[in-house]
């Protein structure tokens, strides 16, 4: 086993174990204040669920990057693990972005914050991702487009992150639906980072992926009854929308760094994106049908 293979093990599975203690905290936070998702005619479950389970998202995912760092730098690996500079300094801008949109997550929790404050925030959140140079410049041939300029791509890479992150904002209603459809594509993504040695991505990967993990067992296995059954909530779904279209649309951006053809880069970006295909296309299904039944106002599709 390489150095990278066990960072990489020791990463994902600190991310079940401080995910897991984390939302045990979370638990009992939960039902010391009475922070409940409660039962309504919209609603499938039939008891108050504490819904603040995605709070231990970031946490857990920021413990584990910081470690890894310290650890890599007290023994000399960072250049072996990280290679370039610029990948680690964008990762810094990813957090700073995904703190952005947790905090939103987390008011939104506790007091229903306005949905156009939220989209506000979203934006702010990817125009900094972008700000930090995440930006789709070329297709690679798809739709038979190749480089394009600035103007169209920071756009569009904003609103893409943004589609994304409410897609899985949007898709969190049935245990284990969002975490689930997240964790397949995770762990589809870290294998493509892993193949092409994007170590620092697939590290960040790796700790979102045990995180989730951690969660996605609370969720599915918990009982009300024991008090262990938790409910992700807009702050987990924010910021894992926003780790997923991070580390989906840098895909497109940085893996042609190492002199891939065109047809490889494709398919790399067409299979990220297919993992992510059901909370896309239900997010275009609802807008559609929403908008068929008259319901034009946007707080009522998102």
């Amino acid at each position: 086993m390489t150095i990278h293979h066990l960072i990489l093990l020791c990463d994902f599975l600190a991310g079940i174990l401080i995910g897991g203690t984390i939302i045990m905290l979370l638990l009992k936070i939960a039902y010391n204040n009475r922070i409940f998702d409660l039962p309504g005619t919209r609603k499938v479950h039939e008891l108050p669920i504490p819904r603040l389970g995605g709070m231990s998202f970031l946490p857990a995912v920021i413990i584990i990057v910081a470690s890894t760092i310290v650890v890599l730098y007290s023994r000399n690996l960072t250049s072996v693990s990280f290679g370039e500079n610029a990948h680690f300094v964008q990762m810094t801008y990813m957090l700073v972005s995904a703190v952005i949109l947790y905090l939103i997550g987390v008011t939104d929790d506790l007091s229903n914050l306005d949905y156009r404050v939220k989209l506000v925030f979203q934006f702010i959140a990817s125009a900094v991702l972008v700000f930090a140079g995440l930006r789709i410049g070329n297709f690679y041939g798809m739709f038979g487009l190749h480089e394009i300029p600035a103007w169209f791509g920071i756009p569009f890479t904003i609103l893409l992150l943004m589609f994304v992150t409410n897609a899985i904002n949007m898709i969190d209603g049935i245990d284990g639906l969002a975490s689930g459809l997240c964790l397949i594509s995770l762990g589809l993504i870290f294998v493509m980072y892993f193949v092409e040695r994007k170590f620092v991505y697939a590290m960040v990967d790796a700790a979102v992926m045990g995180a989730l993990l951690a969660f996605w067992l609370f969720n599915m296995f918990g009982k009300r009854e024991k008090r262990t059954k938790i409910f992700m909530g807009d702050t987990g779904s924010l910021t894992l929308g926003l780790f997923l279209s991070y580390l989906v649309v840098n895909l497109g951006v940085f893996v042609g760094h190492r002199g891939l053809t065109e047809h490889r880069n494709t398919i790399y970006f067409t299979l990220a994106f297919a993992s992510l295909m059901i909370p896309l296309l239900d997010v275009i299904r609802l807008f559609f049908f929403r908008i068929r039944n008259h319901r034009r106002n946007l707080r009522s599709i998102l």
